[in-house]
C-alpha cells in the first residue's frame, strides 16, 4: 500500500508538467495563427491599394487619350472605342468625352444615348434592349445626365452595359449624343456612335 502511494505521488509531477506543456503548445499555435493572420490582411491591403492605384492610373489614360482624340479628330464629342465585340454575359465599360462647341462652360454640358434603327440589329432580334444599359439608366428619351465628371477643357463619362447570357448574336449601332447651348442660347446636339458586336468570339 505504501508502494502504490508513493507511485500515484510520483505521477503528480508528470501530469502538471505535460498540462504544462500543453498550455505552451496551445499559446505557440494561437500566436501563430494571429501573426499569420495579421500579415494576411496586411498582403490583402496592399493588394487592394496597388488595383486601386492601378484604376486610378487606367482612368488617367483613357482621359488623356480622349483629349488626344478630341483634339486630332476635330470633334466635341468622341468614344474611346469605336467598334466593341462582346461575348453575350458580359458586362463591359466604354468612356466618352466631350468639349463645349460653344465655348461656353463645361458643367453645362449634358448627354444621353440612343439606339439607331438597323436591319437584323439587337433591337430587331432581342426586341427592347433598354435592360442592357447600366450607365445611362434610360436609352431612346428626352431625358439627358450629367457627365461622370467635368475638368477645365472637357467632361468625361462612361457606357456601361450588362450583355444578358440569353442574348442572341447582332449588331448594334449606338449614339452618344451631347446637349448644349449656342451662344444664342438654343439647345443643340451633337453625336458620336460606336458599333457593338454581340459574338461569341468577343474579345470582352
Amino acid at each position: 500500500m505504501i508502494r502504490r502511494k508513493e507511485d500515484k505521488m510520483r505521477l503528480i509531477p508528470k501530469n502538471k508538467k505535460a498540462g504544462f506543456e500543453m498550455s505552451m503548445t496551445t499559446i505557440v499555435v494561437i500566436v501563430i495563427a494571429v501573426v499569420l493572420l495579421v500579415l494576411g490582411l496586411v498582403f490583402v491591403r496592399q493588394i487592394f491599394g496597388t488595383a486601386t492605384k492601378s484604376v486610378s492610373q487606367v482612368d488617367l489614360q483613357v482621359r488623356n487619350q480622349l483629349q488626344k482624340m478630341l483634339g486630332e479628330e476635330g470633334k466635341d464629342i468622341t468614344i474611346y472605342s469605336k467598334e466593341v465585340s462582346v461575348k453575350p454575359g458580359t458586362d463591359f465599360t466604354i468612356a466618352f468625352g466631350a468639349t463645349n462647341p460653344a465655348g461656353g462652360s463645361i458643367s453645362s454640358l449634358k448627354y444621353k444615348v440612343a439606339t439607331t434603327p438597323g436591319r437584323e440589329d439587337c433591337v430587331a432580334k432581342n426586341g427592347n434592349i433598354d435592360s442592357w444599359f447600366i450607365i445611362p439608366p434610360a436609352i431612346n428619351s428626352q431625358q439627358s445626365f450629367s457627365f461622370d465628371s467635368y475638368e477645365t477643357a472637357a467632361a468625361y463619362g462612361d457606357l456601361v452595359m450588362s450583355i444578358p447570357k440569353e442574348a442572341i448574336l447582332c449588331t448594334q449601332r449606338i449614339s452618344v449624343i451631347l446637349i448644349y447651348k449656342d451662344v444664342s442660347g438654343n439647345m443643340q446636339q451633337i453625336a458620336d456612335a460606336l458599333t457593338l458586336h454581340v459574338a461569341r468570339g468577343g474579345i470582352i
